[in-house]
């Protein structure tokens, strides 16, 4: 039987992961992470996310800290569209959202 997990199980677990993703157009690779609960839960609900959000909240440094703000998205939103529409998907599925839960973030 598996161990019973305890508050302080639960709390301490470094649950965060962390994947390179190749970004040519840029000249390099990024690096994209799993999304907490409220960052998750701050696109629920909404019209209409666009990916930039989506790469503003998934991107991240080296220690998986927070690369862009939302001040930002809408300068994400003017680099290339392919590239960001590529990373918005890489960082959905590397969260495991499921496809109905991408468009309804997506409002379509």
């Amino acid at each position: 039987m598996d161990k019973i997990l305890s508050k302080e199980d639960i709390l301490g677990a470094d649950d965060k992961r962390v994947e390179v993703v190749p970004v040519p157009e840029w000249g390099g690779s990024v690096r994209i992470r799993t999304l907490s609960a409220a960052a998750a839960e701050s696109l629920s609900g909404r019209d209409n996310v666009s990916n930039a959000e989506i790469v503003a909240l998934g991107l991240c440094n080296e220690e998986g800290g927070t690369l862009f703000s939302k001040e930002d998205v809408k300068v994400l939103a003017q680099r290339n569209g392919a590239v960001i529409g590529m990373l918005a998907r890489r960082i959905v599925v590397f969260n495991g959202l499921s496809a109905e839960a991408v468009e309804d973030l997506k409002g379509n």
